[in-house]
């Protein structure tokens, strides 16, 4: 108990700070720490307490978030009939005005785009009070600081250190690629690497009045010459700006227009490399190349083989993230395939097919109860199979979730203990999202030690000798750039300590 009450106190003193700042401002509250509980105990219900015609707004950034925050509510809130929630997509998609006393902004981090701002400062929603909740605060987005600073923080190490939050181990386990599958990864680099080098020097031109870059990087930059893409334009209003736009532009930038001129001696390289179909076309070409690299990466067996091996070894409560719905599926199947009944696994994505279901209560399938099919097996639909999953998990029934990127973020399942990630991209927030999964403490398990294990291809040589660097490996190390120094690197199974924390 005294865990608890030492956790409570924490939660009320970063309330407490929210309320000296004036009632604006955030907390940046680490990932598993309660801080939806902590924004409904107390904030939520003392201001509708002390204000009977008060009402608050919740702006959430997906209908997953929206559910978790309705569960909360009914379990800790004493006012809910005057709590309302939307997602942020359904006060865009309906032009949504309204007013209220405080307004709360959870996962401000998915609020940074321009075209968000007016949700959350005023425009939209007005209201008098306003608090934003985060495990992972945008630091450095000016008009975000302005509008909620960060009044209290808690970091990963405090909460770990007051056993808040569950203690984790993270390894990086090297895997080698096939030698088939280096020759069509060495095939597939080569023109992504000469396109990048072409676009990196345009790069710096595609830059605003106050010095602020159009593009990321050239990445950004190649694949909007064949899709297009947003932009702000003078007004500060969203426009979108055509592929046909930008590939014109870089040829007028690498002088094709020249070409044209008749009085000028024909200069083959500006039609091959520089027209606007040209530049069109190698964009498309590009985004095929990273798509075959990505599959090649992302879908392979290798990986499915080591996951496998990693339940065997250590069939506890498990969350597993992929970057396809495909390979989610697979290893789902693979699982069950193999571990099934011991150790059953389910899929939880946005592109789960109605079908029939076994009920892991019963090991039956869900059948009609009633009606002249009563006793067949039901057709379930895809939000009900979601719901299922989540349920089975949290009750133990499924040992596995196999997931893409629906589970990102907004689900607290306790029991988890280990994480394995097959892949991912180059953005830290969602790996601190996948990995936070497992960090929830666990009361009927005070002992427990999450295992974050990240399955990723190592560099390799060439024939000739030339180091071929993995882009599975480098986007793994630019995800993890906020873990510190704790990560372990491996390239043996036999290296994973499954039976404590060490």
């Amino acid at each position: 108990m005294e865990l608890d009450i030492t956790k409570l106190d924490r939660q009320k003193e970063a309330a407490n700070r929210w309320r000296i700042a004036g009632g604006r401002g955030a907390l940046d509250l680490t990932r598993r720490f309660g801080k939806t509980f902590t924004a409904i105990e107390f904030i939520i219900n003392p201001h509708l307490n002390a204000n009977s015609d008060g009402k608050v707004i919740v702006v959430v950034p997906s209908e997953i978030i929206l559910r978790q925050w309705g569960d909360n509510l009914k379990s800790y809130c004493n006012f809910s009939d005057r709590v309302f929630i939307y997602t942020v997509n359904y006060i865009q998609v309906n032009n949504f005005t309204d007013e209220c006393s405080l307004l709360i902004i959870d996962e401000i981090h998915n609020f940074t785009a321009p075209g968000r701002k007016a949700i959350i400062d005023g425009t939209s929603i007005q209201h008098r009070y306003r608090l934003a909740l985060d495990g992972t605060y945008p630091y450095g987005v000016e008009w975000i600081e302005e509008l909620y600073p960060v009044v209290d923080r808690i970091t990963e190490d405090e909460a770990i250190a007051n056993k808040w939050i569950s203690p984790f181990v993270e390894y990086n386990f090297l895997l080698e690629l096939p030698e088939a599958d280096k020759r069509k990864y060495e095939k597939y680099s080569t023109p992504i690497a000469e396109t990048l080098i072409m676009f990196a020097e345009l790069l710096p031109r595609f830059t605003r009045e106050e010095g602020h870059r159009i593009f990321e990087n050239e990445y950004a930059l190649v694949t909007a010459c064949h899709t297009g893409f947003p932009t702000v334009n003078l007004y500060n209003k969203n426009v979108w700006i055509t592929y046909d736009k930008l590939c014109n532009t870089i040829a007028f930038m690498k002088g094709w227009h020249t070409a044209l001129d008749i009085s000028v001696p024909v200069n083959n390289e500006l039609h091959e490399q520089w027209s606007p179909i040209a530049i069109h076309n190698r964009a498309k070409n590009f985004i095929d190349f990273v798509k075959r690299r990505n599959d090649l990466l992302i879908n392979n067996p290798v990986k499915l083989n080591v996951i496998g091996d990693i339940i065997y070894r250590n069939m506890v409560s498990t969350i597993c993230f992929n970057e396809s719905t495909k390979f989610a599926d697979i290893i789902a199947d693979y699982i069950n395939a193999r571990f099934y009944p011991v150790y059953q696994a389910a899929c939880y994505h946005s592109k789960i097919d109605s079908r029939t279901v076994i009920d892991p209560t019963t090991g039956d399938y869900f059948k009609f109860t009633t009606g002249d099919r009563k006793g067949q097996p039901k057709i379930l639909g895809k939000d009900s199979i979601k719901k299922i999953v989540i349920e089975g998990a949290r009750a133990g029934y499924y040992k596995f979730i196999s997931t893409a990127r629906a589970l990102d973020e907004g689900v607290d399942i306790p029991i988890i203990e280990q994480v394995i990630c097959t892949a991912g991209t180059t953005n830290p927030l969602t790996y601190q999202q996948r990995i936070a999964r497992g960090k929830t403490i666990d009361a009927y398990n005070p002992n427990k030690v999450t295992k974050i294990i990240n399955l990723v291809f190592d560099d390799f040589t060439n024939s000739d000798g030339e180091l071929i660097k993995s882009r599975d490996k480098t986007k793994l190390i630019l995800r993890q750039k906020q873990s510190g120094s704790s990560i372990r690197w491996i390239k043996s199974i036999d290296e994973i300590n499954f039976t404590t924390g060490e």
